[in-house]
């Protein structure tokens, strides 16, 4: 009988995994760290096989778990907060972890074309090399705990940004319109930036738009969202060019949030020439989507 012995890559990945379940997870940066370190010396000794890894990694974990779609029916991400079982918002999972959970969904869906775009995703420019190695460690170490505890995606868990929380004050306060002075929405705004950069201001506005859109999904039908804009005085319809850039940017990125267009978002992003103009449509978003939020006092 012959046998062939697996690639050194293989061999490596197959260690990784192993490290990943021993790791103790609880230890937080420092566990992350530890892994990170592993996975650098892999891509080092075997470059681009890490993205075949990261396909092996998710397809042990199926198979640990014994993991069949029901009925047919695909996995699908749906985050949920380990303190409280609420589900989360998308906008609230960091880009690394959100995009694990999806490849991870794909593997264990078979669908092999949505992984090969999620690899291409991961390798674009687009992509940050932070959000990068993220997701790398996130899809091991999910993957790995699915392994451990042989439990399928159904019952995985993604935690929420450390950033949320202070989005969701920030919409508060706006919502108030409390937006000068001790912990005024441009106060807290400054801070925010400045404290978590400029991904997180990125994803917190887009949690803001889908806040907006739940506040009145019961009142519109669910057809494409298309930006309009009103004059405050007359209550006139207003063409685009009658409205200043940054109001016309923040309604047209909001439609794009509410429709799931994340290449015009991508877009409108990318329009944006200078630290002054992200800051100037991040609070023209922040109003108008916060303009949805009924008055308390009727």
């Amino acid at each position: 009988m012959v046998g062939m012995n697996p690639p050194k890559w293989a061999t490596d990945a197959q260690a990784l995994m192993d490290a990943a379940v021993r790791m103790d997870w609880s230890r937080g940066p420092a566990a992350v760290d530890e892994i990170s370190r592993l996975i650098a010396a892999f891509t080092r000794d075997h470059g681009n096989q890490l993205l075949v890894a990261l396909r092996e990694w998710v397809d042990h974990a199926k198979f640990e778990t014994g993991f069949e779609p029901h009925d047919g029916q695909k996995p699908s991400l749906e985050p949920i907060d380990v303190s409280t079982g609420a589900t989360l918002s998308l906008d609230a999972v960091p880009a690394g972890m959100l995009w694990a959970g999806r490849f991870l969904a794909a593997g264990f869906g078979d669908d092999r074309e949505e992984q090969r775009a999620l690899i291409d995703t991961l390798c674009s420019d687009l992509f940050p090399e932070q959000d990068f190695r993220d997701a790398v460690v996130a899809t091991l170490r999910l993957s790995a705990e699915m392994v451990r505890t042989g439990l399928g995606p159904q019952d995985t868990t993604v935690p929420e940004a450390a950033w949320a929380p202070e989005a969701r004050t920030l919409f508060a306060a706006a919502a108030r319109e409390h937006w000068h002075g001790p912990d005024g929405a441009l106060e807290l705004l400054q801070r925010f930036s400045t404290e978590h950069g400029t991904p997180a201001v990125i994803g917190a506005m887009k949690g803001w738009c889908r806040q907006a859109r739940g506040l009145i999904a019961n009142d519109v039908p669910g057809e494409p969202a298309y930006p309009g804009w009103r004059s405050t005085s007359t209550d006139d319809e207003l063409a685009a060019d009658e409205v200043p850039p940054a109001a016309r940017w923040a309604g047209r990125f909001i439609a794009a949030v509410w429709n799931d267009d994340e290449d015009q978002a991508r877009a409108l992003l990318g329009s944006l020439r200078s630290s002054a103009e992200l800051t100037e449509c991040v609070i023209e978003t922040l109003k108008t989507a916060t303009a949805f939020v009924p008055d308390p006092r009727g």
